[in-house]
């Protein structure tokens, strides 16, 4: 399910009546993202696939033995022009050429098995999944980011590059930036 603006949600079947304009996808370096700070300030951070690529969004299951949130590794900012074709009843800004920005993630998995929070004084531990399931990717609609994530790898517990094959398309976005 695809949800845009914060407004609507475009089920596999909507999505075929997307119209994309000129098959394109337009790639940026940076996303700037603005939030409200815990004193109800205004603040803004800026997301970049390279150097601050975390992320942080609300968890679509709140129960109470769930985490209230899902993480997240920027791989891709895009944008596109899309059209809405379909019958589905969407506002008007839809029906005429209109801007989309998606980020490009890269799913974090929620260690259950490892203990944390207030009561245990620590923090979640994440790890990546197989980039073989189904899940491990998806495009986000930057106004579901709650706000960046400064993430510290614990590189005691090993090291592996079997999560991603060599070949991914998202490790080939780290080496076309290394250039």
């Amino acid at each position: 399910m695809l949800v845009l603006d914060g407004q609507i949600a475009f089920t596999d079947a909507d999505r075929q009546e997307l119209h994309i304009f000129n098959n394109k996808m337009y790639m940026h370096k940076t996303c700037r993202m603005n939030y409200t700070m815990y004193d109800m300030r205004r603040d803004h951070e800026s997301i970049n696939p390279r150097t601050h690529c975390d992320i942080m969004t609300l968890s679509d299951t709140p129960l109470v033995d769930r985490h209230p949130y899902w993480y997240a590794r920027v791989v891709g900012i895009f944008h596109l022009d899309v059209m809405y074709n379909g019958q589905k009843k969407v506002p008007a800004k839809f029906r005429r050429r209109h801007r989309i920005d998606i980020l490009w993630v890269r799913w974090f998995e929620y260690d259950s098995d490892y203990r944390s929070g207030w009561i245990q004084k620590r923090l979640p531990r994440l790890f990546f999944n197989d980039s073989s399931e189904i899940d491990a990717f998806a495009f986000l609609d930057p106004d579901q980011v709650i706000r960046s994530s400064h993430l510290i790898p614990a590189f005691h517990h090993g090291m592996t590059d079997e999560l991603l094959p060599p070949n991914s398309i998202a490790r080939q976005m780290e080496i076309l930036e290394g250039d």
